[in-house]
């Protein structure tokens, strides 16, 4: 019999690397995680909700690089730790700088975190890469764990990336309006992350909120995507699905919102393919709908561009753009649907809608089909 495969691969794009480590500090399992970007590679040993060990191939991430730069042991002292570790070459720099007297256990231990940080931190620096998790991995014993919260990693991480683009490509419409998740609560937030929190109505777009704050736009959208992948908001749930004097602007954020959901899910569980195979839906169904999706495509976070359909629509009747809109992005969203069910199982797919429910983005009653779950013709209801 065939041992099952529990190595869970996929792409990495801008920001990614958040969406990853989120998740499976979700799965709450233990196991490796490789990254790699050309001639970059980076390690990090998971446990639980924990980053116990990290490791880079960069110069800059070897501990006594770290070490020499913070200014933690002098040059001399690193020679000294070398020397002993050549006495004893199946040890590592740890115990050669320990053994030289240039850093105590407990020193030693927090250099260990520093760099661990140091690593993960340029994680969020790459635009693209490959990640490979090999869940139930033994971890590995080449240093002493350094139990780092996975939270707080993306936290810092987010917090710390300097390519401000990344955050217009994964928020890119100012139109976007979120709203807190009562009760949550987890990593500490830092006092702008509180002041935008406190700014978020569920009627506030994004591009009101910039203006409401002394941060510039980018600077919103890099705390609001780091609100939302730690959970502490979500997206406003614009009233009852399917009312028939909802704006075509409503109904259209709306439908984006679950079509970057499922994206995510999707990229997480299947890689680089799955952009390919929503893409495909996409061309499949232009023109049973045009001329709704002529020229569209998904962006970089499984989205459509309002834009596109808006110049698209404003070629039919007044009366028509609605009708037009609501079915096209209906059919959209059930294809994408089975997409996910076939790819990944029906488990799979009343996870996400379970998930889209539970944050406003669908409304609960079901519609019974001979392929499962699909919306209603006449909106969002799944």
């Amino acid at each position: 019999m065939a041992t099952p495969d529990h190595t869970l691969r996929g792409r990495l794009k801008a920001l990614s690397i958040a969406d990853l480590l989120v998740f499976l500090h979700g799965l709450g399992r233990s196991g490796r995680l490789h990254l790699t970007r050309d001639r970059e590679e980076a390690l990090l040993d998971l446990r639980g909700p924990y980053v116990v060990r990290a490791a880079g191939n960069r110069d800059a991430d070897r501990l006594e690089e770290v070490l020499l730069r913070r200014g933690r042991i002098t040059p001399e002292e690193y020679e000294a730790a070398r020397r002993r570790q050549e006495e004893d070459p199946t040890a590592g720099i740890g115990r050669g700088l320990i053994a030289a007297g240039a850093l105590t256990p407990r020193e030693l231990i927090a250099a260990r975190r520093d760099q661990a940080h140091q690593i993960v931190r340029g994680l969020f620096e790459w635009e693209d890469g490959e990640y490979r998790f090999e869940e139930g991995h033994a971890v590995s014993g080449w240093s002493a764990p350094v139990d780092l919260p996975i939270l707080d990693l993306v936290a810092e991480g987010l917090r710390s990336v300097r390519r401000l683009e990344s955050f217009r490509e994964r928020l890119p419409s100012p139109d976007w309006a979120f709203e807190p998740i009562p009760g949550v609560s987890g990593v500490s937030l830092e006092p702008q992350e509180t002041h935008v929190l406190g700014l978020l109505d569920g009627t506030r777009t994004l591009e009101a909120v910039s203006e409401a704050s002394e941060f510039p736009a980018d600077e919103v959208r890099r705390i609001l995507f780091l609100l939302l992948t730690l959970g502490r908001i979500r997206p406003r749930p614009l009233g009852p699905p399917g009312e028939e004097g909802e704006a075509t602007e409503s109904l259209l954020r709306r439908f984006n919102g679950i079509f970057g959901r499922v994206y995510q899910y999707l990229t997480l569980e299947l890689g680089p393919i799955s952009e390919t195979l929503l893409n495909a839906t996409l061309r499949e169904i232009e023109g049973a709908h045009a001329p709704l999706f002529e020229s569209a495509r998904l962006g970089g976070d499984g989205t459509l561009d309002e834009g596109v359909l808006d110049r698209n629509l404003r070629g039919l009747a007044r009366r028509d753009r609605r009708k037009t809109l609501v079915e096209g992005l209906s059919e959209l969203l059930y294809r994408e649907l089975l997409v996910l069910r076939s790819a990944l199982g029906p488990d799979h797919e009343r996870r996400v809608l379970h998930r889209l429910r539970r944050d406003g983005l669908l409304a609960a009653a079901p519609t019974a089909t001979a392929g499962g779950l699909m919306p209603s013709p006449g909106g969002m209801t799944c």
